[in-house]
């Protein structure tokens, strides 16, 4: 990841509210143990036709296939001076119309990343994505992640709230201690 393009992307997030997930999120908690490819981030629903904008796109409704499940979204993907950002208001539909996806905006966690300050997901959302997700690369990101403590009232909210409790746990239980 270009570091000057991140700051320049960083830079048109300022006054919106966002956090960064997947990939980004274990590289800023692992201190850049894993680089990621790309930059993910969630922006809030009204924040994020701006900040489309001042990366010179726009956002639509998406159906993106993920392998392990496909994402129904309002956002973009855009590539920004040879970095791809894509970017999300969340997922999936349901969490949306529940509101329990908007709850993650309130427990993001404010940290430091290349000497900026930035906002990543919590990491019961991290984690719990992860081991959903199964790919041998977010598996790696779990071993990555190991030894972090959970909040194990969070994290069971969350699989509550994604409704995938009986997938992901038994994969979490193999690296943390909940």
């Amino acid at each position: 990841m270009n570091k000057e393009v991140f700051n320049e992307i960083l830079g048109k997030l300022e006054g919106l509210n966002y956090f960064f997930v997947s990939g980004l999120s274990v590289a800023i908690r692992t201190n850049e143990k894993r680089i990621p490819g790309d930059i993910d981030v969630v922006v809030r629903s009204k924040d994020i036709d701006t900040f489309a904008n001042r990366l010179g796109t726009v956002a639509n409704n998406r159906r993106i296939d993920k392998g392990t499940f496909v994402i129904s979204d309002y956002g973009f993907e855009v590539d920004y001076k040879g970095q791809m950002v894509e970017c999300t208001t969340g997922y999936p539909p349901k969490r949306i119309q529940d509101g329990t996806f908007d709850k993650l905006f309130d427990k993001k966690i404010k940290t430091s990343y290349l000497n900026q300050e930035v906002y990543v997901e919590p990491l019961e959302e991290l984690v719990n994505q992860k081991a959903f997700m199964g790919r041998e690369k977010d598996l790696k990101d779990l071993e990555l992640l190991r030894g972090i403590t959970l909040n194990r009232k969070l994290l069971m909210e969350i699989s509550k709230d994604k409704d995938n409790s009986d997938k992901v746990l038994p994969v979490i239980k193999k690296y943390f201690d909940i």
